[in-house]
């Protein structure tokens, strides 16, 4: 009976085995997947920007003001729909049990604090008045009832609600374009409040960049716990390879410098942390990259179609202005010259 009942636990379909990886990896490394999860689709968004941006039919295409309003539109909408997507998410769960397997819940643990920050945490504590650690403590405890409370229905309805929700982004953005391309003039609505043309313009692309990320969601899960497991298995060979070498170096009776007295005591569970959270400190850094490369390009966009708001002329229009009183008036030199 004991084989008999290991065998029917196992995962039978690939979406099973799926959840199954997801939900260990997530458990072992709840602050890694969510980060390296988000680093994912932040890196998929960004080269579907880059690619649209540079192409001059995708271009043309997003790039007009429609799109704009229709992502403006869907994201002054979203608060408003989550009534609608929290009924189609319970009526979703019900057609589709097995997406519930995939347990969304250890994403909420992002706040759980590990041994050694504990640590340093309890260094910094002797330093605070005992109101400030009294409150730290409320708040402590009540975000841990919070997540546990949430923890059940994020589990069933959280894939659920996650993919209504991005289906009705989208399908809220589709809407609102037709709606605007059809008599609305949100676009001239749009320019009123300080929107520039070119700002638009790169608002459509963005809206477009997000709509094509959504295809790509099952990438970003797969991503998230494949980049995990290859950074747990990088930290094991290091702390490997460490004790090899400390190994090496005591039977050889040489001097030890300060990583490998540090070596002596690690264990390898402490060694795979610390490489993953140094891990997700570099992808963090690379999508404040990638938030500040767009702030730049939104900001450059802003100052020229500001002066053309404020009627200030370019500098050949100018040119091309004075050129003639110019002319004039060197006929008139000509004509009346004795010569």
């Amino acid at each position: 009976e004991g084989p008999k009942s290991t065998q029917d636990k196992l995962p039978k379909t690939r979406w099973e085995a799926f959840c199954h990886e997801w939900n260990e990896t997530a458990g072992r490394a709840p602050v890694a997947i969510g980060v390296l999860w988000n680093g994912a689709a932040s890196l998929t968004w960004f080269g579907s920007f880059l690619a649209l941006s540079s192409l001059p039919f995708f271009r043309s295409l997003l790039g007009m003001p429609e799109i704009a309003a229709g992502w403006l539109v869907m994201r002054l909408t979203r608060r408003f729909r989550m009534p609608i997507d929290l009924a189609v998410a319970a009526a979703l769960s019900q057609l589709f049990p097995k997406l519930a397997l995939l347990k969304v819940s250890p994403l909420l643990k992002i706040f759980i604090v590990d041994e050694e920050s504990k640590k340093e945490m309890a260094k910094t504590s002797e330093k605070l008045s005992p109101s400030t650690l009294s409150a730290i403590e409320k708040f402590s405890r009540g975000f841990k009832r919070f997540a546990a409370w949430v923890e059940g229905p994020v589990d069933k309805y959280g894939l659920s609600y996650f993919l209504t929700a991005k289906v009705s982004n989208v399908s809220t953005l589709v809407l609102a374009t037709i709606a605007v391309s059809h008599g609305i003039d949100l676009p001239g609505i749009l320019s009123s409040w300080g929107l520039s043309t070119a700002v638009q313009a790169e608002s459509g692309i963005v809206a477009g960049a997000a709509a094509w990320n959504v295809l790509l969601t099952p990438l970003h899960f797969w991503c998230a716990v494949a980049s995990v497991q290859h950074l747990e298995a990088i930290g094991s060979s290091l702390w490997i390879q460490g004790r090899l070498e400390l190994a090496k170096k005591q039977e050889l009776k040489l001097e030890l410098d300060e990583t490998d007295k540090v070596m002596i005591n690690m264990k390898e569970e402490e060694l795979v942390a610390s490489f993953l959270r140094a891990s997700s400190m570099v992808a963090i850094l690379v999508q404040l990259g990638f938030a500040g490369y767009m702030m730049v390009r939104l900001g450059r966009s802003m100052p020229q179609e500001s002066k053309e708001i404020n009627g200030e002329a370019p500098l050949a229009a100018t040119t091309d202005q004075v050129s003639p009183e110019a002319d004039s008036s060197r006929a008139t030199v000509s004509a009346t010259d004795p010569k």
